[in-house]
C-alpha cells in the first residue's frame, strides 16, 4: 500500500473512532430512556446498533493492524536481505582449485 492510501485509511479510522465516541453517548442515553420507559423494542434496537457500529469499527481496526504488520514484515525482510548481502561481502574469497 502506498503512503497516500495508508494516510487515507488512518484518517478514516480516526474519524470513525471519534464518531463512535459521540455515538456511544447517544446510544447510552437512548437506552437509559428506553429502559426507564420499559420500551424493550427500543433497547433491542439500541443494542443492535451498538453491535453493528462496533463491528464496523473492529473491521477498520483490523485493516489498520494488518497494514502495520505488513509494513513490519517488509522492513524485516529488507533488513534481512541487506544483512545477508553484508555478510557475503565480508567473506574472503576462497582460492579456486
Amino acid at each position: 500500500m502506498d503512503e497516500v492510501e495508508a494516510r487515507r485509511m488512518l484518517k478514516l479510522f480516526g474519524l470513525q473512532v471519534t464518531q463512535f465516541m459521540g455515538r456511544r453517548r447517544e446510544l447510552k442515553d437512548m437506552a437509559a430512556t428506553a429502559i426507564e420507559g420499559q420500551d424493550r423494542m427500543t433497547v433491542a434496537a439500541v443494542l443492535a446498533s451498538l453491535m453493528t457500529e462496533t463491528s464496523e469499527l473492529h473491521r477498520r481496526w483490523l485493516e489498520v493492524t494488518n497494514l502495520v504488520l505488513e509494513e513490519e514484515r517488509e522492513a524485516y525482510s529488507e533488513m534481512a536481505r541487506l544483512l545477508e548481502r553484508a555478510g557475503q561481502a565480508d567473506q574472503p574469497e576462497r582460492p579456486r582449485a
